[in-house]
Order: C-alpha cells, then structure tokens, then sequence
C-alpha cells in the first residue's frame, strides 16, 4: 500500500480503517516513508543508461522487460551516489524498464509496457491515453523514446584504463568471443564469472609465472634451491671409518 493512500482525512471512516490497518500490521509513518523511497531521476537516468544496449525484451522467468543490476554494477553506483535506496535491481530481483523509466522522468507510471511477455513489446503513455508511443529494441530506445535523456557511459572503462595494453587487447577479445560489448551485459553471475576466469586464463602479467596446468608450466627440481641453484647435500648418518 503506498504512503499516498495512507494520507486520508482525518475524522473519516476510510481514516479509521486505515488506522485500525496501522496498528494490525503495526506500521507507523516513519516506515512507510522508508519503504516508500524512490530511487532517483539521476540514479535511474544513470542505470538506463548503463543498461541501453540491453535488448527490449522479457528475460526467462519474467513477464515483461526488466533490468538486473550484479553485485559489482551496485558498487560503482554506491561509489558515485552513496547510499542506495530500497527497491534497486539485484542480480536476482529487477525492476521493469518502465519503472525505471518513470524514475528517471520524476512521474508515477505514465509509461507503461504492452506486450511485455512478446517477442516486440510496445512502449505506451498514459499521459496520451495508453496510445503506443513506439516499439523499442534496446532499453535505450525505449528511454529515449519516453524523453530521458542518456549519457554515453561504459561503466567497465575505469576497470581496464589503468591496465596495461596486453590486458585491454585480451579483454577486447574476450567480450567478443562471449558476444557482448561489455561484461555489464551478463545477467548470469555464472555466465560472468566465467567470462573473467578465461580472462584471467588468457592474461598473463608482467612476471607473472605459470599456474600448474598452464602452458609454459615449468616443476621446480626437488634438487634445487628457490634461487635455481643445487642444494648442498647433508649426510645425516655418515659412515665413520675405524
């Protein structure tokens, strides 16, 4: 129940259900606040568009178009706004584009999903009488197909920019061997988490020496010292002649 329905005239009947509700469930109007918060336009805006390229579609499981946000996404978000609200995408819990639509729009749901559950979902304005305003193929379009204005962000550049150019080389290869332009495009942890581990199989850093299993693997000698160099036998029961 949202705070706007909890905000009646005092004296009335629908004011004393509401209080009589208050005390069963025992929410006073501090909580309601809390729960109630908003994410907001600056905070959505930013997720749009870290999300932009991401199909305008229903992933497995869900009914109409949502975004998911991974534990590393929320810490960059954390790092620029602080802390977040109630209600933000996890990696297992989204929020509709259209939500986060409205969000970014500081209007409470004007742009609504139809068809969500179709291979083309429609993009409709209730502030046009639910009249199809288009039918978009990224979250992007679907933004600013609604009037939000989006950055050109790619939320992995500060990841790589201070890593060398072997590195930026194998991680440009990698992004296409998954088929993504950015590793913000998993939904999967399991799906990233393997996309980082080739990675990290492919790059190698500066003295960096091979792993066991590795290509160019090489077993230290029993018989040799961590320098490289023979190691001074001792003989621990020495024959002693008379």
């Amino acid at each position: 129940m949202g705070k706007k329905y909890l905000d009646t005239k005092p004296g009335t009947l629908e004011s004393s259900v509401i209080n009589v509700w208050k005390n069963m469930v025992g929410v006073n109007e501090e909580e309601v606040e809390i729960t109630e918060a908003k994410i907001s336009k600056e905070l959505a805006s930013k997720i749009l568009s870290m999300r932009k390229t991401q199909k305008f579609v229903k992933a497995s499981g869900d009914l109409v178009p949502k975004i998911y946000l991974s534990a590393w996404d929320r810490d960059k978000l954390k790092a620029e706004f602080g802390k977040l609200p109630r209600g933000l995408p996890n990696a297992t819990k989204g929020v509709t584009v259209a939500d986060m639509i409205n969000y970014a729009l500081g209007k409470d749901r004007v742009i609504d999903t139809e068809g969500g559950n179709t291979n083309s979902p429609k993009l409709i304005s209730w502030d046009k009488g639910g009249k199809v305003i288009g039918r978009p193929k990224t979250v992007g379009d679907a933004a600013q197909i609604a009037g939000v204005r989006l950055e050109s962000v790619n939320v992995w550049t500060d990841a790589i920019k201070e890593q060398d150019d072997e590195y930026k080389k194998v991680f440009q290869a990698a992004m296409k061997k998954f088929g993504v332009k950015s590793p913000a495009e998993f939904k999967d942890e399991k799906k990233k988490k393997e996309f980082f581990d080739y990675v990290d199989a492919q790059y190698k850093a500066p003295g960096e020496k091979p792993e066991p299993g590795e290509p160019g693997f090489k077993k230290e000698g029993k018989d040799k010292t961590l320098t490289g160099k023979p190691m001074d036998k001792v003989v621990i029961n020495p024959k002693i002649e008379d």
